[in-house]
Order: C-alpha cells, then sequence, then structure tokens
C-alpha cells in the first residue's frame, strides 16, 4: 500500500514499480530500518519531538495501517494516473489522453525516472500540439522544467509576437518570472531593431555599370523610407516578418535606381 500526501491510499504491487521505475526499485532493495525505540528526557522543557513518544513500526506498506508515504510533491490525483500508466504501461490508452492527464504522467515519469511514461507523454502532447490544444506556455514551461529544447524553442517563437501587455494572468504564472523577463526584454529589443532600421536605410551595394552613386543612394533611400510602399511602412506597421520583407525587396520599387543595383541590396541585406 502507498499514501498520498492527503491520505489517499493505492494498492499497487511492487513488481510493477520495480520493474517501470529505477527509484522505487533501488528504494525497495534498500533495507529496512529498525523500529525506532522510545526516546526518553529528563527536561521538561524539552521540544515535543525529543518527549517520549512510541513511533510505532516501519511502514513497509505490508498494509493500510503501515503504507508507504510518498511525499507531497503530486497529488493524489496524479500519482492515480502514474499508477495506472506502470500498472500497464504498453495498453494505458486507446484514445489520446487530456494534456492535463499527459502533464500528470511527464511530470512523476520524470520524477520516479520511467523513460517509457517520458516518451509516451511526450509524443502524445505532440500529438495535441498539432491541433493546437497544446498551449505555447504550457509547452515552454514544460520544455524548461524536463529540458526539452525543442519545445522551448517552438513556444518562444510562439510566444514571442504576442505583447507582454496581453499576456493572460496563468500564462504569466506557467512561464514563471524569469522567462517571462526574458521574453519581455526580446519583445523590446526586436522593436527597438526594427525601429532603427526603418529610419536607418542601409548604404546601397551598387553594380559595376552604376555611374552615380549618389542618385542612385537617393533612390534607394526614398524608396526605403516610404511609409505606404517602403520598407520603413513593413516595418512600423509590423505586417511582415523579417523573411517576408526580404523576399519583397527582391521585386523592390526603387523609382529609377539601377536594376542591379537593387538585385545586389537585395542579395547583401
Amino acid at each position: 500500500m502507498i499514501q498520498a500526501s492527503d491520505g489517499t491510499l493505492f494498492k499497487i504491487y511492487r513488481q510493477h514499480l520495480s520493474l517501470q521505475s529505477s527509484v522505487f526499485a533501488t528504494s525497495f532493495s534498500l533495507p529496512a530500518p529498525a523500529p525506532q525505540s522510545r526516546k526518553t528526557t529528563s527536561d521538561p522543557l524539552a521540544p515535543k519531538s525529543f518527549a517520549d513518544e512510541e513511533e510505532g513500526p516501519v511502514r513497509d506498506g505490508s498494509s493500510d495501517e503501515l503504507a508507504l508515504r510518498l511525499e507531497s510533491r503530486f497529488s493524489s490525483e496524479e500519482l492515480g494516473i502514474f499508477f495506472e500508466f506502470v500498472v500497464n504501461p504498453n495498453g494505458w490508452s486507446k484514445d489520446l489522453p487530456s494534456v492535463r492527464t499527459l502533464c500528470a504522467i511527464l511530470k512523476t515519469c520524470h520524477f520516479y525516472d520511467v523513460q517509457g511514461g517520458i516518451d509516451y507523454a511526450t509524443v502524445s502532447l505532440e500529438q495535441h500540439a498539432e491541433v493546437d490544444n497544446f498551449k505555447s506556455a504550457l509547452r515552454f514551461r514544460l520544455g524548461w522544467d524536463f529540458s526539452i529544447l525543442p519545445w522551448i524553442h517552438r513556444a518562444f517563437d510562439e510566444l514571442i509576437s504576442v505583447p507582454v501587455n496581453d499576456f493572460p494572468a496563468d500564462d504569466e504564472e506557467l512561464l514563471g518570472p524569469q522567462a517571462f523577463l526574458v521574453l519581455a526584454k526580446t519583445q523590446v529589443h526586436i522593436t527597438e531593431h526594427r525601429l532603427s532600421l526603418a529610419i536607418s536605410p542601409p548604404e546601397p551595394v551598387h553594380a559595376l555599370c552604376c555611374h552615380n552613386h549618389t542618385y542612385c543612394k537617393a533612390q534607394w533611400d526614398a524608396a526605403w523610407l516610404s511609409i505606404s510602399a517602403g520598407v520603413a511602412g513593413w516595418l512600423l506597421r509590423d505586417e511582415l516578418s523579417g523573411a517576408e520583407i526580404h523576399e519583397k525587396l527582391n521585386w523592390f520599387s526603387c523609382g529609377t535606381m539601377t536594376g542591379q543595383c537593387v538585385a545586389l541590396c537585395a542579395l547583401d541585406l
């Protein structure tokens, strides 16, 4: 018998836990400690923990009264899901479990070192991601906690496009203060970079056939700084990604600027 922190009891064979979890296998292989003897003290002001008491027999899980107590890291619901998985990992669920259930499997199996559960939860959560049921903030949190780098990268790319002022409170809590601060600072740097590019056209690259660099640069700058159809307008309105802007430069209209210069500028950026 195993007892959760809230007193819930679970009946499960040791063999199931030992086969799936190296943590439980090691724990069960250790010799049981001897029962604690009665402690005595002559100090009437001694703390209660040092007062005479009988701690009773060692909890070995052999009965409800001697159930092994697990620390309060996980709820009884999470432990129930974990035990259900380790008993029958191959045929645990025919249908795709909920994100909540898979998160419980991932967390508990990571802590108790059940690699099969980690793999199962990771693959299944990816299936939820395909139908957008696995939100970015949660993906980032789990990726951060369990060192799943692809999840961190993908979630950060998705979150960076959402202004931090528009973040739901539960997403902020999932990210945590450190990650939220990094995200906010990154957004500020991106905004500053876009504004800098919008008002400071890069120097154009001139082709060999360009005979008037000054005129060519004036045409390039004017086209770049155009709010209606230039790069400055695209950047200020934040309507295109960097990759999309780079693609549009291949057909960038720069007045009477030498065509070969336009092509070289597009390649150089």
